[in-house]
């Protein structure tokens, strides 16, 4: 076991700009992507406006893939979408914090 922290500690020493620069970018990207919800809620509002207008005026519309359009199934689409970007961005900035913590911890 120290084998392996002592080998980390020397890999961490040896490249400890570009961990922290890896760190920092990733933490960027994850505060990017949690920061692209607010960024894009009005697109998000108007297309959920313009699904909603067409199923009310064409009940029989389909969209590309031949699925019936529907607010509920935009407004499923987009938050699906959200929450993976979420799940991305909350895992980029996990990295990019350890990164960042490691270089801390072995910084000499």
């Amino acid at each position: 076991m120290t084998d392996l922290f002592e080998s980390v500690r020397d890999f961490v020493i040896a490249h400890r700009k570009c961990l922290g620069i890896s760190g920092d970018s990733l933490t960027f990207l994850g505060g990017l992507l949690l920061a692209l919800e607010a960024l894009w809620k009005k697109s998000e509002r108007i297309s959920i406006a313009v699904k909603t207008t067409t199923a009310r005026y064409f009940p029989k519309a389909e969209d590309a893939a031949g699925k019936s359009i529907s607010p509920e199934t935009t407004e499923e689409t987009w938050v699906n979408r959200w929450h993976l970007i979420s799940q991305l961005g909350t895992i980029a900035m996990a990295a990019g914090f350890f990164l960042l913590l490691l270089c801390r911890i072995f910084a000499e």
